[in-house]
């Protein structure tokens, strides 16, 4: 399944987000904190002097953007915190059990090696599956950027965030593994700058089993300076109590795993009355000794409550004046389908409140970023750009360091942004949230429509394939179609099925849908109106159907409804009409049908061959009320009528279209939507690049192409996603403005 498939690649697509910012957390009084050390400040994070060297000068570091289409997305892997502590995120619980005790899965992995290769042309077509879109704020009067496109010219270095930018600890962001490529491709010195209390040693398995490129120039991790700190001082600093979230795997098997802080060094974990220090590098136990059946676990890293063993590791160290040492100063974390994790940042903040000193090693210190930027060769700051989700950590440290900085707007803070109705709601939620921090730039990513919801007033859905299976909903497609009509959008059901539009809003709601939406426009209902306007001439017709006993006048749904239509041999007929392809009929009596696999297997037999040999003999045009030529029910494929009219036309008969992806019937439903409605609001959304994608580009409107429909078992064989859409889209020349693997919020 796609789904699984994500895990290893992040190219299903879209090039959308903007963004935002969130309300910045009340400092915090930290004027009794010394300095432990020069380079690492014993001080709240939050509490860090801000430098923004990037007021006005940021239009004259990019180049004119390229003209591609507008667009918003939320994912849906952050969420917000319940009180200030909106912070970044970490692995916590997210790690991957990888086998330290062979080498070559170390070796295999070098962290300084640096690929260059061709540059590809910045075209849409070459960028169409960015994750991003940019918006450049520049004075008052922000600057909507399309694709990261858009400024890979104005930096030579992207230091880039994990959590939140590219993966959720789980999955890929959609996209994410695609842009991380191009960066490299395009020559950009690409540095992962995480907040994770893993060693840096630890990142490129981590993104290789996620399908990410392990070529990139380097990593610094909170665990990677935590562990520097400590080795510079062995001498002072050997015993500690820790709190953790794998004694184990972190401190038992050290030696074999180069990940954990504490491999290769002489640490010792013991009561806090013999500790040197504390050290907090996960939150679900305690331990005051090596032996993992004395851990004292904690329900902390899910409710976020201190008890009373967290309240007794704090004040027994605070009694002792014991230093904390935080390898990730992250208080929350906001993984797969919105979990919420809390981290070590919020122990030691707490420990901070109560009077202790705290030393952190991560964003938003500045030393962290220079440490990035040594090790790229930076030496022009203007050239170096971070991207990350997180105000107070990301944008803040890069703020404080005087480097220029991409916010993804949907990433930790996402539910403080997504009430903003429109780009100019959107921005002025962004700069209030903001505070004193400066925003180079705002994305966001699309990896679900709520992040594009307030961009447009009318959807277009398509049915087989975005809303349901022809059996069951699509998971999450009801909850999202309740959503658009809850925000008062305009949806339309634009679809090639062969019933009338009178048919469509039985069929939804047996499946669980709302009946308020706008109206339908379907192949039938446009077959009908064609029919209807020719009653004179096209009054008799041989028919190939899927069910005769619905194919008649007293049918609100059948194209037959109130037409004088006769079903006939084909010898008597004017015209063929295949609205099915499992029955064939010559008299509209249901005993008489003739019922082919031409359904179920694509294969033409006798009968079929000779109702379109015996069409083509008298030159009588086939009207084919569905162009789609394979479906899919359920997992099983089928073959559609769209297919039998094609094959009529290279036979040299006529046949004749109703449906996507002919322009008219787009044009049909933006009429419906209301004669002032603009193009520029409106989007569909489907399954078919064929008919879906090319019908939206021929009509001028964008799309949403969803891969887990009629394309999932193509893609699913494709061991590149992103290369495996990318060939698709070519070969349809089809063209989508956005790539999701299902209709969800």
């Amino acid at each position: 399944m796609l789904e699984r498939r994500r895990r290893a690649l992040w190219k299903d697509t879209h090039h959308s987000l903007r963004s935002s910012l969130i309300e910045r957390p009340e400092d915090t009084d930290c004027s009794g904190d010394e300095v432990m050390d020069e380079g690492y400040a014993s001080t709240d994070p939050r509490t860090l002097p801000i430098r923004s060297p990037y007021p006005r000068m940021l239009s004259q570091l990019l180049p004119k953007p390229p003209a591609l289409p507008t667009k918003i997305t939320f994912p849906r892997a952050k969420s917000r915190s319940a009180s200030n502590n909106q912070l970044e995120h970490d692995e916590q619980d997210n790690q991957e059990t990888h086998d330290w005790d062979n080498e070559s899965a170390i070796q295999s992995y070098p962290l300084g090696s640096y690929g260059v290769m061709g540059e590809k042309p910045q075209s849409r077509q070459s960028y169409i599956f960015q994750y991003t879109n940019f918006l450049h704020q520049v004075s008052e009067m922000p600057e909507l950027l399309h694709g990261l496109a858009a400024i890979a010219d104005a930096f030579d270095v992207f230091i880039l965030d994990q959590y939140g930018v590219l993966h959720n600890g789980t999955e890929p962001y959609p996209g994410a593994v695609d842009c991380f490529q191009r960066l490299l491709d395009a020559g950009k010195k690409v540095i992962i700058l995480s907040n994770t209390s893993r060693r840096a040693v630890g990142i490129p398995p981590k993104l290789a089993g996620l399908g990410f490129p392990t070529h990139f120039h380097g990593a610094v991790t909170g665990g990677e300076e935590a562990w520097r700190y400590l080795d510079a001082r062995r001498h002072a600093l050997n015993k500690c109590a820790v709190m953790t979230y794998d004694l184990v795997g972190n401190y038992v098997q050290r030696a074999s795993n180069p990940e954990s802080v504490f491999h290769g060094l002489d640490l010792e974990v013991v009561p806090i009355d013999e500790a040197d220090f504390l050290l907090v590098e996960g939150t679900k136990m305690i331990c005051y000794s090596s032996d993992p059946s004395e851990a004292i676990a904690t329900a902390f890293v899910s409710t976020g409550d201190i008890d009373g063993e967290i309240q007794r590791f704090l004040r027994q160290g605070l009694a002792r004046n014991l230093v904390l040492l935080c390898t990730n100063p992250d208080h929350i974390s906001v993984l797969k389908d919105n979990v919420v994790h809390h981290m070590g940042g919020r122990i030691a903040h707490e420990y901070a409140q109560m009077g202790g000193k705290v030393v952190y090693f991560g964003k938003p210190l500045k030393e962290h970023f220079e440490t990035s930027m040594s090790m790229a060769g930076a030496s022009n700051k203007a050239r170096v750009v971070h991207v990350g989700d997180s105000m107070e950590h990301d944008v803040r440290g890069a703020n404080a360091t005087g480097i220029a900085s991409v916010f993804i707007a949907n990433g930790i803070h996402r539910d403080e942004l997504t009430t903003a109705d429109g780009d100019a709601a959107l921005l002025a939620r962004a700069q209030q949230l903001a505070g004193n921090l400066t925003l180079s730039y705002i994305a966001k990513r699309v990896d679900g429509v709520a992040a594009l919801a307030h961009a447009y007033d009318v959807f277009l859905l398509d049915l087989y394939g975005v809303l349901h299976d022809g059996v069951n909903a699509c998971p999450g497609a009801i909850e999202c179609f309740q959503r658009l009509l809850g925000l008062g959008k305009k949806v339309i059901m634009l679809s090639n099925t062969p019933r009338r539009a009178a048919g469509i809003v039985k069929r939804l709601t047996d499946l669980g849908y709302p009946d308020d939406f706008h109206g339908s426009v379907t192949g039938g209902e446009e077959a009908w109106r064609y029919l209807d306007a020719r009653r004179d001439s096209l009054r008799k017709c041989a028919l190939m159907t899927y069910d005769v006993a619905r194919s008649h006048a007293g049918d609100v749904g059948s194209v037959f409804h109130d037409l004088d239509l006769e079903v006939v041999p084909v010898d008597q007929a004017d015209f063929l009409l295949v609205e099915g392809t499992n029955i064939i009929s010559f008299d509209g009596e249901p005993a008489n049908a003739i019922h082919t696999a031409f359904f179920d297997t694509g294969v033409m037999d006798e009968a079929v061959d000779a109702f379109l040999q015996d069409g083509l003999k008298r030159r009588i045009p086939l009207l084919c009320t569905n162009p789609d030529r394979v479906g899919k029910v359920a997992d099983a494929t089928v073959h559609m009528g769209g297919k039998l009219a094609h094959l009529y036309e290279e036979l040299g008969g006529t046949a004749v279209y109703f449906g996507k992806p002919l322009k008219e019937h787009f044009d049909t439903c933006v009429a419906m939507a209301g004669a002032q409605q603009k193009k520029t609001r409106v989007i569909h959304v489907g399954d078919s690049l064929e008919h879906d994608i090319c019908g939206a580009n021929r009509a001028g409107v964008d799309s949403i192409f969803i891969t887990s429909g009629i394309h999932r078992d193509e893609l699913e064989a494709e061991p590149d996603l992103s290369a495996g859409i990318e060939r698709l889209c070519r070969e349809a020349q089809a063209s989508p403005t956005f790539v999701l693997e299902t209709f969800r919020w």
